[in-house]
């Protein structure tokens, strides 16, 4: 009997800024990102078991996961900088953490045989040149990865990534000039929603990113900001109504727009009619009309 290829799935990885910053680069919604990702993934068990996709040509790559070939070169350089591909000293591209996502099954399954073969793969991955690194005497550091006892385990313990982070939320929020103001008050509303009043940097790097993807779907950003002041007007802010609202702009009308209505707080945890569909910010959009 044939074993099956696996890889672990993290659930952290839909609210991961490296994520968003991937459905950003490529213009995906986060289902679609997610998707994609797991084709790569899954891909790459069968075609470059050791997690190099430099092995095979950015086209092919790009086919792999539904890509056109055309696609390649944006697809390799978008999962890059967003962190889903590391880069070693000799400039090929890793699987990042691939370890820790499948080092199990090869390990343990694959090369269970072979163990010399699974320990040229770990090798190869100590090879990863951080992207944190300064040079130093001319040489780039090397980082050597975080390689567990045992493979597979969930990797998701807090980091100190405040940094990192509000580096990440400077450079989207230069992507908004006209939008800026209305885009701060997105940012609030979604704050409000919490008890704290306080929206986290993870969070609000999501946004940012999941709004600059509107804003380059939209090719207007007068409409992108008209539409946000609507929005949060009204004191709601979600993805899927902006886009909605941005619909109707750019058809000119009102026909086809949403028409929605607080929700109770006590409906809030319930299961909805099959009509309707709780968006999480305290609103009920009517799917019916």
């Amino acid at each position: 009997m044939i074993a099956t290829a696996w890889i672990e799935s993290h659930q952290t990885l839909k609210d991961n800024p490296k994520t968003s910053k991937l459905s950003s680069l490529m213009g995906w919604d986060l289902d679609i990102t997610i998707g994609k990702l797991h084709r790569l993934w899954w891909w790459c068990l069968d075609y470059c078991p050791d997690g190099n996709v430099s092995r095979l040509s950015a086209d092919m790559v790009a086919i792999a996961i539904g890509l056109p070939p055309n696609d390649g070169e944006k697809l390799i350089k978008s999962l890059y900088n967003a962190g889903f591909l590391d880069k070693t000293l000799k400039k090929q591209f890793l699987i990042h953490d691939w370890l820790d996502y499948a080092g199990r099954y090869l390990r343990d399954s694959r090369y269970k045989r072979n163990p010399d073969k699974y320990k040229e793969i770990k090798d190869l991955h100590e090879t990863v040149v951080s992207r944190l690194s300064a040079i130093d005497n001319g040489k780039s550091k090397v980082h050597v990865s975080r390689l567990s006892a045992v493979p597979n385990q969930p990797t998701n313990q807090p980091k100190n990534k405040n940094k990192d982070l509000l580096s990440q939320i400077e450079i989207e929020e230069k992507k908004f000039i006209l939008s800026k103001a209305a885009v701060d008050s997105f940012i609030a509303v979604s704050a409000s929603r919490n008890k704290t009043g306080i929206l986290g940097d993870p969070r609000k790097l999501s946004l940012l990113c999941q709004l600059g993807v509107v804003l380059t779907e939209t090719e207007d950003e007068a409409v992108f900001r008209d539409a946000l002041l609507e929005m949060t007007g009204k004191d709601i802010a979600n993805i899927n109504y902006l886009k909605q609202v941005i619909t109707s702009k750019k058809k000119g009308g009102n026909s086809g727009r949403p028409r929605i209505r607080q929700a109770p707080p006590e409906d809030a945890g319930g299961d909805n009619t099959e009509s309707e569909k709780y968006n999480g910010l305290g609103t009920v959009i009517d799917l019916e009309g």
